[in-house]
């Protein structure tokens, strides 16, 4: 288990890596990519790329020192708050009990911490970067950052509130169920304490939606990133002022700058993409003999890099092991197309990349 969670825990920091290592090479905007995710495009944030991958790493190290006393002062065993920490920065899900958080159950303090660090983990980590270092730019804060923190409070509030009319818990306590569940999806790490799907449609609703969506780009989380969705909604809207006003000149517009061309089409790629996978990953599954629900939403889970998916086969209290091999080997090709962004994938069947 120790194993695991430091291959999960290397794998975290080396997809965060990704954008500034890998993508270069392949041509497909590394270097301006990784921009745009820390949505600081006129200036560096640092001089030299091994700077900035020096400064990352460092916060990333110290979150992870940080979870693991925070687990540890918490109630967990050396053991577990070691592996939990590993496998709570890299928003990786996995569990040293078979309960996942249920076996923490009756200690809310371990939950406090598991959302707080999966919260964390899910901000850019330029963003840590930047609030150490003397001399950085403090203009303003990364929209997605913004907009990933209302998501999570105003929605997390809305199913306390839910919850709370229909299991009649007090507050705090609802909440509490809720953010964790609610982080922990929208982080893409995957932990569960409860099976979130008996909370009724609304809440399934909401879980379902932000399996979508999730963390800030730049971050460990997986799925298709806020920062995209900041972009895509711009991009409807000037579409839209443009239709209105045919002679306008209307710009694409993110954290006080203008999105190039470039960036614009491979954001409507990668969702294009994103989407093709869902819908030709869901039809394979569904010969494998899945019903709609677990084909679906396990092929969902697998190109977010989630864990559980919903249904009574692979939902929070389920899991994968009643599920053929053909379906793993496809569930498997998906993890790794959605760890690797998919466009990665991608681009390795262009003739023109290996011409070239």
């Amino acid at each position: 288990m120790l194993w695991r969670s430091l291959i999960c825990w290397i794998g975290g920091i080396g997809f965060i890596g990704l954008a500034l290592l890998l993508l270069p090479s392949l041509r497909v905007g590394g270097v301006q990519l990784f921009h745009m995710e820390s949505s600081d495009k006129s200036e560096k944030i640092l001089p030299r790329i091994n700077q900035i991958a020096n400064g990352i790493i460092i916060a990333y190290i110290g979150l992870t020192l940080a979870c693991m006393l925070s687990y540890f002062a918490a109630g967990m065993t050396l053991f577990d708050a070691i592996n939990h920490a590993m496998s709570t920065i890299a928003t990786a899900g996995f569990s040293t009990h078979d309960a996942s958080f249920g076996y923490f159950s009756d200690k809310p303090a371990i939950l406090i911490v598991s959302t707080i660090f999966m919260l964390l983990s899910a901000l850019p980590f330029v963003l840590y970067v930047k609030l150490v270092l003397p001399g950085q730019s403090k203009r303003s804060i990364d929209p997605q950052v913004i907009v990933f923190l209302n998501i999570v409070f105003f929605f997390s509030f809305a199913l306390a509130v839910w919850l709370r009319s229909q299991d009649h818990l007090t507050f705090h306590w609802a909440f509490l169920d809720v953010i964790f569940h609610f982080v922990s999806i929208i982080s893409t790490t995957g932990y569960s304490a409860e099976n979130y799907q008996l909370w009724g449609p609304f809440a399934f609703g909401v879980f379902f939606i932000v399996s979508f969506t999730g963390g800030c780009a730049g971050s460990t989380s997986g799925g298709i990133k806020i920062n995209r969705l900041i972009i895509l909604w711009r991009i409807a809207q000037t579409n839209m002022a443009k239709l209105l006003s045919p002679n306008a000149v209307v710009k694409v517009r993110y954290d006080h700058s203008n999105i190039s061309n470039d960036i614009a089409q491979s954001v409507l790629l990668f969702v294009c993409l994103y989407m093709f996978c869902l819908l030709i990953g869901t039809t394979l599954l569904l010969t494998t003999g899945l019903d709609f629900t677990s084909a679906f939403t396990g092929v969902l889970t697998a190109l977010s890099n989630i864990g559980p998916g919903f249904g009574e086969i692979i939902g929070p209290s389920g899991n994968f092991m009643t599920i053929n091999d053909n379906a793993l080997w496809i569930l498997s090709f998906l993890m790794l197309a959605g760890r690797l962004e998919i466009i990665t994938i991608f681009v390795f069947f262009i003739p023109t990349f290996w011409r070239e």
